[in-house]
């Protein structure tokens, strides 16, 4: 008995925690075509919609809709065992009606569970937002939780990594990344009249500032450093034109402000590469991050979703260190080893000191 009571008790205060900060309002959702399920990045999603009815579903939940059904819903799927935010999201989609529910966010738990209460019932489709390295290291018992009815992910790779892990995957549609996507739309009028193989930049490096990540892979802090310290020091011993691509914006949304603002990713590079080489920052609605890797003869990155998702569609070459077990690669991964891969490349792709254009 006490055991159950501590089990009420805690799920009801996790309920209070869950619904403190949302707006409770009476009715149900109206029916839509498309559902938009979190919010993150939604205005790359709401082009693919064009004219039908959509709804965003945003988490945490900001409206709480309350009527006889949601209620209903919500309580039967408590009663099977399933978390709040499943069981109240799962009968909203149920209230919605939609044709597909979208996500940018093609990791989240919570979108895995919520399709699995509803397969069947309408389609789900996670459109692939970064690079999913990690998903090699997942032990079987966790990648079997990964339920994405259809996946649109960014290349064969991925199809083999999830299919290889037993994650389960309805159907991968490998067509590149929707981001990389924006920016060659973007890009597109900027480049007319530029000649081909032109370039402003001989090296990029494309900036994976990592605080933190050292508890969890030892030694990945300083991998990714010293990619950043080795290209600075290659670059001015050979004269080349050296630029660091930035990650995180200038004025992030406040929920990520703390660990992706710009002066914590400046602050970061300090470490390794000091403060005479500067970092360009990330404008999201510029691509930057894109564009700087495409004016550029060779991009270098560790685990980089954008080098990731570039390396078939830019004109520049791109050099990724890593596509395999982050763990057993980067303890006591030193950069020093690949200096003769590097000295290759950069020849490979006309970069002698004089790098003449």
């Amino acid at each position: 008995m006490a055991s159950l009571l501590r089990r009420v008790l805690g799920r009801l205060s996790r309920i209070a925690v869950w619904f403190g900060n949302a707006e409770f309002v009476w009715g149900e959702p109206r029916p839509v075509s498309v559902v938009i399920f979190e919010g993150t990045n939604a205005d790359y999603l709401l082009p693919l919609c064009g004219e039908a009815s959509t709804a965003v579903l945003e988490v945490p939940c900001r409206v709480v809709h309350l009527s006889l059904r949601s209620i209903t819903g919500t309580a039967l799927l408590l009663m099977r065992g399933q978390g709040v935010e499943a069981a109240y999201f799962a009968t909203m989609l149920r209230l919605h009606k939609p044709a597909i529910v979208i996500t940018f966010i093609d990791n989240s738990d919570l979108f895995y569970c919520v399709a699995r209460l509803n397969d069947g019932r309408m389609r789900f489709l996670a459109i692939q937002n970064a690079a999913r390295y990690d998903i090699v290291e997942l032990p079987p018992s966790v990648a079997k939780k990964i339920f994405l009815p259809e996946f649109a992910c960014f290349g064969d790779y991925e199809r083999d990594l999830y299919t290889t892990q037993g994650a389960q995957v309805g159907a991968f549609y490998p067509i590149g990344s929707l981001r990389e996507s924006y920016f060659r739309r973007y890009w597109k009028s900027r480049v007319e009249g530029s000649t081909e193989n032109s370039y402003d930049f001989d090296l990029c490096v494309v900036a994976e500032a990592s605080p933190g990540w050292n508890k969890i892979y030892p030694g990945s802090e300083d991998a990714i450093g010293k990619i950043a310290a080795y290209a600075v020091r290659y670059a001015k011993e050979h004269g080349l034109r050296l630029v660091i691509a930035g990650k995180r914006d200038i004025a992030p949304g406040m929920e990520r402000a703390k660990i992706h603002h710009r002066d914590a990713e400046v602050s970061w590079y300090e470490k390794y590469i000091g403060t005479e080489t500067p970092i360009t920052p990330r404008v999201r609605d510029q691509f930057t991050t894109y564009g700087l890797i495409s004016r550029s003869r060779l991009s270098l990155a560790l685990m980089s979703t954008a080098a990731r998702s570039c390396q078939q569609a830019v004109q520049g070459s791109v050099l990724q260190f890593f596509q395999g077990s982050a763990v057993g690669f980067l303890r006591g991964w030193s950069v020093e080893p690949h200096a003769g891969q590097l000295r290759s490349i950069f020849r490979a792709c006309n970069m002698p000191a004089g790098h003449a254009r």
